[in-house]
């Protein structure tokens, strides 16, 4: 069994400037909450990094 590392967040704010954080488009804005998220990344393993030097994504094992 594994699982992809990510971090989930209930936003209402934007971090930075801390006013109201809308989901959509500039154009078209959509109000309220919304969930935002990220993958974990790590620097690449050798079989990793010929496709990808740049980084990995973490994987969690039960190991």
């Amino acid at each position: 069994m594994l699982f992809w590392s990510q971090v989930w967040e209930l936003r209402h704010r934007h971090i930075a400037t801390r006013r109201r954080a809308d989901r959509g488009t500039k154009s078209n804005p959509i109000p309220g909450p919304h969930l935002v998220y990220g993958f974990l990344t790590t620097a690449p393993n050798a079989v990793v990094e010929p496709i990808h030097p740049k980084a990995m994504s973490v994987i969690l094992t039960t190991d």
